[in-house]
């Protein structure tokens, strides 16, 4: 359902995130007859489209709002037993227009992925500055990698500003190219997930299979161009991540120190 909303009306959407929560607990159904728009301060997590008046200071359409989306990402992400903190994450980034991230079934609670991401046209681009960017290092068993910190280039750093909402409002300031051709593969090792315990992996060419494992449990994840994986908590935290590629394969890994 989509509750559209007038131009220059401002919306307060911090209720309705408690109501979706209150919903997925308690399993009722919502009734959108009660969902009432107010007119505060705008949240910083809501796109504001500009009118074409031009006048900066007068906030402009705002898009229609996907509830059944937000209600079913807060839902799926409850289920898969992802702490409060991540379900309002996915809820605000489904709320901000962004490709929801799905539970993902790993030997450690915390992961998910949102198919496509980045748009065909957008991981190009990105690929394009990925290979020219100066620094890789090679390994003969293990492919190429190139490892980044702060100032990170400008093209990575529109990554990082997508994903801040799932790092805790900050941006990840620190990230790892891995190359692969096809054959190669990187041993299974822990990442460092900082601070933030959050580590986030984007594929931007050929298709990855990532391995997770914890103990004897054991999953592979696959990645195709595009895809985002989160990994958050429990699972950033402990477990040992390989890469294996089919055919030619970049990945990024970002986190925050």
């Amino acid at each position: 359902m989509l509750l559209p909303m007038q131009r220059h009306q401002i919306v307060d959407v911090t209720p309705v995130i408690l109501l979706f929560l209150q919903v997925v607990a308690n399993s009722c159904l919502v009734d959108s007859s009660n969902v009432r728009v107010s007119s505060v301060a705008a949240p910083s997590r809501l796109c504001l489209r500009g009118g074409s008046d031009g006048d900066s200071d007068v906030p402009g359409e705002v898009g229609a709002i996907d509830f059944h989306a937000a209600l079913r990402a807060a839902r799926a992400s409850m289920q898969a037993g992802q702490p409060p903190e991540n379900v309002l994450d996915n809820v605000d980034l489904v709320l901000a227009g962004e490709v929801s991230f799905e539970p993902v079934v790993l030997p450690l609670p915390g992961g998910s992925v949102a198919k496509g991401w980045l748009g065909e046209m957008d991981a190009k681009i990105k690929l394009h500055h990925a290979v020219h960017t100066k620094g890789w290092e090679v390994n003969t068993a293990s492919g190429r990698s190139l490892l980044l910190s702060e100032p990170l280039p400008p093209w990575i750093c529109e990554l990082a500003s997508r994903l801040s909402v799932t790092f805790g409002g900050h941006q990840p300031d620190e990230c790892e190219l891995l190359a692969l051709e096809k054959g190669q593969s990187v041993p299974a090792r822990k990442i460092d997930c900082g601070e933030m315990g959050t580590v986030a992996c984007i594929s931007l060419a050929g298709s990855g299979h990532l391995g997770f494992s914890s103990g004897s449990n054991e999953t592979v994840v696959k990645l195709d161009v595009g895809d985002c994986l989160l990994l958050r908590g429990e699972a950033a935290r402990g477990l040992l991540i390989g890469v294996r590629a089919d055919e030619r394969h970049i990945s990024l890994i970002l986190r925050r120190k």
